[in-house]
């Protein structure tokens, strides 16, 4: 039935007036008997309506629809627009009649009309009041009547399906975990041998349908799959099926379904809900209820933007089947008495970087990324806790590349040797290889990774939660980060200034250079035996070594020992300071030479006093008359800045034995962080 005219002669709507028409939510007629179901309205008294008269709804194929706007002048054209924004009906002045007496509204007004207007397809619509306000009666209304029983049947294509899995829904108590306690509701579903769960999708109990019911079996499958990577749990699919209790009867546990009558739902702004996996709701609402998920056509769900990966349509059907599974709100109870993440002290994780069934989102506003691709940390652990990890997932070595693609997701590795490759990135990324246990009955190791530029954003783009057993990491060629855990680490940082972190203090650990690079192992055997190549600095508990002893840091000590002696080398604050002037302002070594010797000589030094210092630090003693005189007069005639002389002093074999810079090559240089 999608064929239809377009009405070309009337302009198109424009892509503002699309993206900002207010969406019109039908609730069920309250006088059935008049021949209307439903009805969906918006009136008011403001001033300048003209300028939202654009509104948008959904409609369903073959269902018949009364148009009704009122303005105290008549309306300038009544008008229904395609999904496209092109019009496709529009206001015939004879329908109109005679005006309408509204004493509340205080007068007389005018109404345009479309009457008995059946839809082409089921899906979104526009429709412009076009209001003609007057200057004091500045009443308006638009109401659109919808009458189903003219709607086109639409056959469901059963899927021959088999009822593979036979789990029941079932009970477990509080754990004593505050983690796993504040995310479960206490249900669950008791899995037997074959590890399954079968899962449908179905019409509504009064006739609702889904428009593209192939798509959302799709999209279904690919959304349960995001819960099997984690947990030891399968998903089949039995098929389509008329409404939920045919589903039901077919032996599906995990049904999806839609309601536009209100069945479950107290008011549009209930977007999707869920039936725990608990015993009662195995016969109320009605028999096969435990499980099923609905979507409520009468709410903006209906009208997304988007329901791929990352979108709020994705984020919303990955949160309802999570309660199917058993998980509940952070931010709740769950109706059973757990406690929830502010109880335990975990307020801060109740957002959705970190949980699915979290109603926080710093980036609520945008419906088309920026939500969670798959569950995130706290619901892996809660679902490995209720079903057991997924042992098979990324089973044996495994090559895992992390992009900045604007997805929160959870990267679950269950053994073997695995690498993070970012090789490929615009960018330097922080990464923090799983080291952190959050809970106590649950084992798995948790880390993150994401674009250093995204952990200081408020809401960031991209995420990744590092679940399980990673040893390495193939760098950026950027400035990357990156936290070791207890693991044997081969770390390839490439190119740009590059960090690695271990938890304990520099005495700790035993540093040596290899043949590639460097070596560390704590002198516990509790850290592991650290393989590092292109790493620059290494971070511990107490103080940080730096490695470019033939770069930045070789700068900083050569100047340290032309300026203030070769004992300044080992004052690592010093070094810190001269390190964070190179790193974070980006100083050259004449940059650096000349904040040392003002340091050390003040603003206004003379001449002399310069090359008396540097002669005396690097020589060991002061010069003579005639030796002063010889580099003073470099810096009288313009050839050397004292700056330039300083780096030239700093650059002499002389200095550089008295620094031991080649001893310092192989141990490291000695640094404080200096965070001014």
């Amino acid at each position: 039935m999608a064929n239809y005219t377009t009405l070309d002669y009337l302009p198109d709507l424009t892509l503002s007036q699309m993206a900002t028409a207010r969406t019109l939510t039908f609730r069920p007629h309250s006088v059935p008997s008049l021949g209307w179901d439903r009805v969906a309205d918006v009136y008011g008294d403001n001033a300048n309506a003209l300028l939202h008269s654009v509104y948008k709804f959904t409609a369903i194929e073959g269902a018949t629809y009364d148009l009704f706007s009122t303005s105290y002048f008549d309306p300038f054209l009544l008008r229904i627009y395609d999904r496209s924004g092109n019009a496709i009906v529009a206001n015939n002045e004879s329908d109109d009649g005679a005006p309408i007496d509204l004493p509340a509204a205080g007068g007389s007004f005018r109404q345009d009309v479309i009457y008995n207007w059946v839809a082409p397809y089921s899906g979104t619509y526009y429709v412009d009041a076009s209001w003609n306000q007057g200057s004091i009666f500045k009443y308006y209304s638009l109401s659109i009547y919808e009458d189903k029983d003219t709607a086109t049947s639409k056959p469901i294509h059963v899927v021959a399906g088999i009822d593979v899995g036979q789990p029941a829904p079932s009970t477990h108590g509080l754990t004593g975990d505050d983690i796993i306690d504040a995310m479960t509701t206490g249900y669950q579903w008791a899995l037997d041998g074959t590890r399954t769960i079968d899962f449908s999708i179905s019409s509504g109990f009064r006739g609702e349908y889904w428009i593209e019911p192939d798509e959302v079996a799709a999209s279904l499958k690919a959304a349960l799959g995001t819960f099997s990577q984690l947990a030891n749990v399968r998903f089949n699919y039995l098929g389509q099926f008329a409404d939920p209790g045919l589903a039901a009867q077919a032996g599906s546990e995990i049904n999806l379904s839609v309601d536009s009558e209100w069945l479950f739902f107290d008011s549009a702004s209930q977007w999707a809900r869920a039936f725990f996996p608990a015993p009662h709701y195995s016969q109320t609402p009605y028999p096969g209820a435990a499980g099923d998920a609905y979507l409520n056509i009468n709410s903006q769900a209906n009208t997304l933007p988007s329901y791929e990966p990352g979108s709020a349509g994705w984020f919303l059907l990955l949160h309802e089947l999570g309660h199917s599974l058993g998980l509940k709100h952070p931010h709740d109870s769950g109706g059973t008495g757990r406690p929830t993440l502010s109880d335990i002290g975990f307020e801060v994780l109740d957002i959705d970087l970190a949980t699915i069934m979290s109603y926080n989102d710093e980036a609520f506003d945008n419906l088309v990324q920026w939500d969670p691709a798959t569950p995130m940390v706290l619901d892996a652990l809660a679902l490995q806790h209720l079903y057991g990890p997924n042992t098979s997932t990324h089973a044996g070595n495994s090559l895992h590349k992390l992009q900045a693609d604007n997805f929160y997701t959870t990267l679950w590795d269950a053994s073997g040797i695995d690498t993070l490759d970012v090789q490929s990135e615009p960018s330097g990324w922080t990464i923090y290889l799983p080291s952190t246990i959050l809970s106590t009955t649950v084992s798995t190791q948790v880390g993150l990774a994401a674009p250093s530029a995204e952990m200081q954003k408020l809401v960031p783009q991209t995420l990744t939660w590092l679940l399980g057993d990673f040893e390495n990491v193939l760098g950026t060629a950027f400035d990357d980060l990156i936290f070791t855990n207890a693991l044997d680490n081969q770390i390839h940082a490439g190119a740009g200034l590059d960090t690695v972190v271990w938890p304990q203090a520099r005495d700790q650990y035993r540093i040596s250079v290899t043949t590639t690079g460097w070596s560390v192992q704590d002198h516990l055997g509790q850290d592991g035996i650290d393989q590092l190549k292109d790493v620059e600095r290494l971070a511990f508990s107490d103080h940080s070594i730096a490695l470019d002893l033939n770069g930045r840091a070789g700068t900083v000590a050569k100047t340290l020992g032309a300026v203030f002696g070769s004992a300044s080398v080992s004052h690592r604050d010093f070094v810190g300071i001269g390190l964070h002037y190179l790193d974070a302002y980006g100083y050259s070594a004449q940059d650096l030479m000349q904040l040392a010797i003002h340091a050390r000589l003040g603003a206004f030094a003379s001449h002399e006093q310069v090359v008396n210092l540097l002669y005396t630090q690097v020589v060991g003693q002061a010069p003579s008359a005639a030796v002063r005189q010889s580099f003073v007069s470099l810096l009288d005639s313009g050839v050397h800045t004292i700056a330039s002389l300083g780096v030239m002093a700093a650059d002499t074999d002389l200095n550089r034995a008295n620094i031991d810079l080649m001893g310092l090559a192989r141990t490291g240089l000695a640094y404080q962080p200096f965070e001014g």
